[in-house]
């Protein structure tokens, strides 16, 4: 997902048009794939939120041969994987938002 959202945020002129008109063909408001820093664990999890919520777009763009991202398709099994990360970030995330809040 991270090599996904990083092609689409550096080409401006063909996938980032792209992923609008996926959005844009599923009825989905539109928004940019949130691009994950190593040393921020909390963008991790709101890049893997935003993939797992979005899982139609994603698998609608990265399924078009037109933008060249097939081999980045995540199977099922890796939809199951991105599904509990988000379980177990989440918790982390909440967790450290309480704190931040004392």
């Amino acid at each position: 997902i991270w090599k996904v959202t990083f092609k689409t945020i550096n080409s401006t002129t063909l996938l980032l048009p792209a992923w609008a008109k996926c959005l844009e063909d599923l009825y989905i408001p539109y928004w940019i794939i949130p691009r994950d820093v190593q040393t921020h664990w909390n963008l991790t999890y709101d890049m893997l939120a935003f993939t797992y919520e979005h899982w139609k777009a994603i698998n609608k763009f990265t399924g078009d041969r037109g933008n060249d991202l097939q081999q980045y398709e995540l199977k099922e099994n890796e939809w199951m994987v991105v599904k509990q990360l988000c379980d177990i970030l989440e918790v982390h995330f909440e967790f450290h938002g309480m704190l931040g809040h004392c």
